[in-house]
């Protein structure tokens, strides 16, 4: 849907997250990744760096397709010097992370933030179609209506997001699943007064 892919939720919730930040006087930072850094933004206080940090995501263009989850964990961990209220907002598509993402749990109060789209675990059944590798650029002829194809990608995305899941909850990160077809923002607040209430409880 025209607007509603998950780089735009991406999008709208960081920038979200950073104007609310702000507005409690904390400082908020940015960082982009790709398979390399795309985007930094030190972090600061103010209106002036919200603008900022909403400017630069929404018009931020990519040098590149990849993807490296670890190399983003290890490249925020080697930034960070102090102990941070770090959100990651990602559909973590990708492998061999987990190590890095311990890392980063054990040394920052993590929160994250897993964006998945409804066409991952409910593929429209549309017969044999080309199917395009945003990353690789490389076309698969895949029959989306075929019985193996549609448990296979119900299967992994499942998988993917219990895990994930399990491993935040493991290692102390607070864990939200948004789809792209769902008001997120109830979520996010009920996610955010349960730190809160933790916080304050001690």
């Amino acid at each position: 849907t025209v607007g509603k892919q998950k780089i735009d939720i991406g999008k709208e919730i960081c920038a979200l997250l950073a104007m609310s930040a702000i507005k409690e006087g904390s400082q908020s930072g940015l960082i982009c990744f790709s398979d390399e850094k795309e985007k930094y933004i030190k972090p600061g206080k103010g209106i002036k760096q919200s603008y900022q940090i909403v400017s630069n995501i929404f018009s931020l263009v990519p040098n590149s397709k990849g993807t490296d989850l670890a190399k983003a964990f290890r490249y925020t961990l080697n930034l960070l010097k102090k102990k941070s209220i770090v959100v990651l907002v990602s559909d973590f598509i990708d492998e061999n992370y987990e190590h890095d993402l311990k890392a980063l749990a054990k040394s920052h109060d993590l929160v994250v933030i897993h964006i998945s789209d409804v066409r991952e675990t409910k593929f429209p059944r549309l017969g044999i179609i080309p199917l395009e590798d945003k990353e690789s650029n490389k076309i698969l002829w895949m029959n989306t209506s075929s019985s193996g194809f549609r448990k296979m990608v119900n299967q992994k995305y499942k998988t993917n997001q219990t895990e994930l899941e399990k491993f935040c909850h493991r290692h102390g990160a607070n864990y939200l699943n948004v789809s792209t077809d769902e008001d997120y923002v109830p979520k996010l607040i009920k996610l955010f007064k349960v730190r809160n209430k933790l916080r304050k409880s001690g």
